[in-house]
């Protein structure tokens, strides 16, 4: 069974921004404080405009995406994250940002998620393997099936 996701995640408040400016947009709470902004193809579409520039390892990071994200990030700590996972192998990555500034950039690394969702304050709760279980981000194997509930 694959997983697939990329979006961003950060506090409903600091992702309310991406919502009033993006059409596209739709903020989904997972368990905890956190929501997520997934970026299925016409949130991506509408982020880029035909000009990102995919950066270098990334599956759909643009430079636009990750533009958009330092935006955010002027309202609270964000992240963005993906993550593409087929049959137990596959790789993920994070940027977290604060008012601006980069905090962590894992591109291809282990635990890029559960690094940045530890940044974001997540605690792995009793019973759950990590921080990724703790909030739920397993819930859903796909963009689309975040987006369609």
């Amino acid at each position: 069974m694959g997983y697939t996701f990329q979006g961003f995640i950060g506090t409903p408040e600091v992702l309310e921004a991406a919502s009033i400016r993006l059409r596209h947009s739709k903020i989904v709470p997972l368990t905890g404080a956190l929501a997520v902004v997934p970026i299925g193809d016409e949130l991506q579409d509408e982020m880029n405009a035909d000009e990102g520039r995919l950066l270098e390892l990334w599956d759909i990071l643009t430079d636009r995406i990750e533009a958009f994200g330092v935006e955010l990030s002027e309202h609270g700590r964000v992240a963005y994250v993906e993550a593409d996972y087929f049959g137990g192998t596959g790789d993920q990555g994070c940027v977290v940002w604060e008012h601006g500034r980069e905090l962590l950039r894992e591109v291809r690394a282990d635990k890029a998620i559960n690094h940045a969702l530890r940044l974001l304050g997540v605690q792995t709760a009793e019973g759950e393997a990590d921080e990724f279980d703790t909030v739920g981000m397993g819930r859903h194997r796909r963009v689309e099936s975040w987006l369609s509930k």
